[in-house]
């Protein structure tokens, strides 16, 4: 069995971030990409609410309108987190300095 994972924080910004990780990972991807797109508008529509709407502003901000566990319910299944004991023994970083000698054009240049 294999599995396509991203790496990074799930939820970055918002719970309106998840739409396109899903589609990064593969939900939807059988679907014409006008129809992803549409998706997404649906999705974000159901589940969010434009806090700023009318506010005469050209920015948005989207608060969700539905609890986030059942945003991802759907999806639940799919999301995996790793404990600290999955971390791979990463070595301590090792600095080398490498000197490179300019000339006064290209230093200029740089």
């Amino acid at each position: 069995k294999q599995r396509i994972g991203l790496t990074g924080t799930f939820i970055t910004n918002s719970a309106i971030d998840i739409y396109g990780q899903l589609v990064a990972v593969g939900f939807g991807n059988n679907a014409p990409q006008k129809d992803i797109n549409r998706g997404f508008y649906r999705w974000r529509a159901t589940h969010f609410r434009d806090v700023l709407a009318g506010a005469g502003l050209k920015f948005q901000k989207w608060q969700n309108v539905t609890p986030l566990k059942d945003i991802i319910a759907p999806y639940k299944k799919n999301i995996f987190t790793l404990d600290s004991s999955d971390w791979l023994e990463v070595p301590e970083v090792s600095y080398i300095p490498h000197v490179v000698e300019l000339s006064e054009p290209e230093m200029n240049e740089y």
